[in-house]
């Protein structure tokens, strides 16, 4: 089992699957902090997107990064191919004992199938029917997407953040859960870039980061709504709302800052 193998860690060799963006791998920091801590010994290797390998590789807790553009909901036979080509390039020289895919997603077929490629002896994911909704569709789905797994965990019929949806993961594997903090990791020139931009933000106010865009519109806020929503905190409090978010949402930013009070709001979008 898990219990005896992670005071053996010195001979495990794990593989994490995690292709998706940004936000979600943050979002996964104390999966891989507690994961590190059951196994401390064991040689962890993360695969990642390569938008998200640059950061991957500030983290302490992995021992390599490998990379694999593969974001298709539903492998085509040109990204079965791709993804057998690189499981005999990368993966199976590893001889991983365990594989962990935390996604809880419609793309969990992609990340259990790379799981599957990888050859990992013991494999543990979300099940396909991430809810165990009763639906037949969802049953039929799970039953197929499920086989790529050595255990799929089915998760409770209640709404979770993302955070407690990977860590409970590990608890499902019968590992310990010690600590639930979020994590990122950066550099020095992370850091001196962030103090240029905060030259120009009141020192007597309270920061709070508001991110103002997203990769999916439907998980975007509406412009109207927010200022209303920010100028209601901005009256209770002495805050400056850093807005943050992509070159494309710079024009928002800036509607923002006009709707707000003077010093309320410091349009960063496009520049960190």
């Amino acid at each position: 089992g898990l219990r005896e193998a992670s005071t053996q860690g010195a001979m495990l060799s794990i593989l994490v699957v995690r292709l998706d963006r940004i936000g979600d791998f943050i979002l996964m920091s104390p999966f891989l902090r507690e994961l590190r801590r059951s196994f401390p010994a064991a040689r962890i290797s993360l695969l990642v997107r390569p938008v998200v390998a640059e950061l991957a590789r500030r983290c302490p807790y992995v021992n390599e990064v490998l990379e694999l553009e593969l974001a298709d909901r539903q492998l085509t036979l040109t990204g079965m191919q791709r993804l057998l080509e690189f499981a005999h390039e990368h993966l199976w020289e590893r001889s991983f004992a365990l594989a962990f895919c935390p996604r809880a997603s419609d793309s969990v077929m992609v990340d259990g199938m790379a799981a599957y490629m990888s050859g990992a002896q013991q494999r543990i994911g979300c099940s396909a029917n991430v809810f165990g909704v009763q639906a037949e569709s969802y049953e039929k789905r799970a039953l197929l997407f499920d086989r790529l797994f050595t255990k799929a965990v089915r998760q409770p019929q209640r709404p979770m953040q993302e955070l407690e949806r990977n860590l409970l993961l590990l608890e499902a594997a019968g590992l310990q859960v010690q600590d639930r903090r979020l994590e990122v990791w950066f550099t020095a020139a992370d850091r001196w870039q962030a103090a240029q931009l905060l030259a120009a933000v009141p020192r007597n106010r309270r920061l709070a980061a508001v991110s103002i865009g997203a990769s999916e519109p439907r998980k975007t806020y509406q412009v109207e709504l927010l200022a209303k929503s920010l100028a209601a905190l901005a009256a209770k409090e002495e805050l400056c709302f850093l807005l943050l978010g992509g070159l494309g949402d710079r024009a928002a930013g800036e509607q923002l800052v006009q709707a707000l009070p003077a010093g309320a709001a410091v349009n960063l979008a496009g520049q960190a």
